[in-house]
């Protein structure tokens, strides 16, 4: 799609005939849309709870990410700071609760 708009012929010539698959526009709420249409919403609901569910469970048990909780006043205040001053790498989620669900 981009070269179909900026790209000079020459070069969308030589896209069309070697690119296999060839190009293709992909806009994620037209999909969404599309699925919706097929599935309809419980169905959508379910497969994106699913697909999100085993999807955290994969970054949990291959290390991908962390997650660290804050339960106590003082250990949100902690944690708060930390994210404040950008010290949280991205392989790491921090729960902050007040209300323990241990």
């Amino acid at each position: 799609m981009f070269i179909d708009m900026v790209a000079p012929q020459t070069m969308k010539t030589w896209a069309a005939r070697r690119l296999s698959p060839g190009l293709e526009m992909f806009f994620a709420p037209a999909v969404i849309n599309e699925l919706l249409a097929s599935w309809g919403r419980e169905e959508m609901d379910k497969r994106s709870d699913a697909a999100l569910a085993a999807f955290v469970d994969a970054a949990i048990d291959l290390d991908w990410i962390k997650i660290q909780r804050a339960e106590t006043p003082e250990a949100i205040q902690v944690a708060y700071r930390r994210i404040v001053e950008g010290k949280i790498p991205p392989s790491e989620a921090v729960i902050l609760s007040l209300v323990n669900t241990s």
